[in-house]
């Protein structure tokens, strides 16, 4: 497993009404149209794509138009077979990242396919570095924020859900965080996963994360957003530590 220390209460989040679509006003990239172009295509690629219960897909837009792609399944035979469909679709996509994860966070993905926007979110991750030294800084910011209560989670390789949203320190627009990661045990070769969330109000279900298995945290943060009528929007990233 993975460790991250508490942290003294984040800022709170930053002021502004959210940008419909799929990426917030800014200066655009001069290859932005066809990012937006790469990105509403591999959006119809998803909508066909059979995909099982343990799979996930991100496509997302930068502020200035840069396209990103996140994907997870359970093995790189899922992903191979997802690449092939989609290089038969689109070719070769830049800024594409495809992850195997453990079974034990497969509850993650099924919480982010249940997502009543999924594929088409409006936040990213930018990080740092994915490779991070036991005793290193994970280091990176969340784009898109504005508008939301954003909350930060981290399921580790064993499935275990911690809440890292008091590191967390707001600007225009963004999220900042700089988080000490420290490997228990073994060094572990497995991903280890970022979910950030957007709500319109704060969750009881992350407030209270502490360790629970992503099996039980998900259904219960699934029953809150539905029970409360909150839509959520989110970005989801791999990572590890060495």
């Amino acid at each position: 497993p993975v460790t991250a220390p508490a942290a003294a209460p984040s800022l709170p989040p930053a002021s502004g009404v959210a940008q419909p679509g799929i990426a917030a006003p800014g200066d655009r990239a001069p290859d932005a149209e066809a990012a937006t172009q790469t990105y509403k295509t591999v959006l119809d690629v998803l909508a066909a794509y059979p995909a099982g219960p343990c799979f996930a897909a991100l496509p997302s837009l930068s502020e200035t138009g840069s396209f990103q792609f996140e994907t997870f399944a359970r093995s790189a035979d899922d992903l191979a077979r997802f690449r092939t469909t989609l290089e038969v679709e689109t070719g070769s996509l830049p800024n594409t990242t495809m992850k195997p994860i453990s079974a034990a966070q497969c509850r993650a993905l099924a919480f982010v396919q249940d997502s009543p926007a999924y594929p088409s979110f409006q936040l990213y991750f930018d990080l740092a570095n994915r490779t991070i030294a036991s005793g290193g800084m994970l280091e990176g910011r969340i784009g898109n924020t504005s508008g939301g209560f954003i909350s930060l989670l981290l399921i580790d390789d064993e499935g275990r859900v911690q809440n890292l949203s008091s590191f967390l320190k707001f600007t225009r627009g963004a999220a900042l965080f700089r988080i000490p990661m420290t490997v228990q045990g073994a060094v572990v070769e497995t991903q280890q996963l970022l979910l950030a969330l957007s709500t319109p109000a704060s969750l009881q279900t992350v407030r209270n994360a502490a360790g629970q298995p992503a099996d039980d945290f998900f259904k219960d943060l699934g029953a809150e957003l539905r029970v409360s009528g909150q839509r959520e929007d989110l970005a989801l990233v791999a990572f590890s530590v060495r």
